[in-house]
């Protein structure tokens, strides 16, 4: 039985002395199990969501990967205040966008019933 491309990846991780290139783990995973480049390309986003997801790999910076049992707690622990203070922030600046947005949306509907009332004149000179 072959084994997954994850185990492939895993296999490699603990081969290493030290951090990976994402590039780098998925030539390993493509040589080893012997995808063509159609196929390494049909796989290459899932592989790379099932790496994000898989609780024993952690990508630290700039596309660097590791094992995360070769890592202090704290070295690959992010706060989720920390995350979620950022997310309050650009979503801040998303409100100041909306409300732009919102005051030409108000034109429009402005516009739109000047040119509604327009057609019922129309279609009223129609029917005398």
């Amino acid at each position: 039985m072959s084994k997954s491309m994850l185990d492939v990846a895993y296999d490699y991780f603990v081969s290493q002395n030290d951090v990976v290139h994402f590039g780098d783990v998925w030539d390993y995973v493509k040589q080893q199990l012997s995808l063509s480049e159609e196929e390494a390309n049909k796989k290459l986003a899932k592989f790379y969501t099932n790496l994000l997801i898989d609780g024993r790999f952690v990508i630290l910076s700039d596309d660097l990967w590791d094992l995360k049992s070769k890592h202090t707690f704290d070295e690959v622990h992010r706060d989720m205040g920390d995350v979620y203070s950022i997310e309050e922030d650009n979503e801040s600046d998303l409100d100041d966008e909306d409300d732009d947005m919102s005051s030409n949306d108000e034109n429009k509907s402005s516009d739109d019933s000047d040119e509604d009332e327009s057609e019922e004149k129309n279609s009223n000179e129609d029917y005398y």
